[in-house]
């Protein structure tokens, strides 16, 4: 799977880069994130919205997806996608705009809601 985020006004680019997939695209509407309250100079984890972003119709929602992948490097984890405008999270009254997220496999069991992880293929077993 190839995946390329143009730069636009919201969002920095991201190249052209090959992933191996390990696992079917799942739908996504929510992910845990850790969030920087600049004001306030607190950091906690907390779930975002989130969507992809497109570029049609001059910026649009899109569907976003994680999926279980393996990198150039080979480092496998999930990755976060959208449109070719990147992803649009939205957490509490703030909205921020990411080319890609990139969830190690160490995290994603606590990034994702059920049912994605088993989804993902990732052991659930508690």
């Amino acid at each position: 799977m190839e995946i390329a985020v143009e730069k636009n006004l919201a969002c920095k680019a991201f190249e052209l880069t090959t992933f191996i997939e390990l696992s079917p695209p799942v739908p996504i509407k929510k992910i845990r994130v850790i969030w920087r309250d600049v004001q306030q100079g607190v950091e906690e984890l907390v779930w975002a919205a989130v969507t992809g972003w497109s570029k049609e119709r001059g910026g649009s929602p899109c569907p976003a997806y994680a999926m279980r992948v393996r990198d150039p490097s080979g480092e496998e984890g999930v990755l976060v996608y959208g449109g070719n405008w990147g992803l649009r999270l939205q957490v509490k009254e703030e909205k921020a705009c990411e080319p890609v997220l990139w969830v190690t496999l160490e995290e994603a069991l606590e990034c994702f809601e059920p049912p994605v992880p088993a989804q993902l293929g990732l052991s659930v077993a508690g």
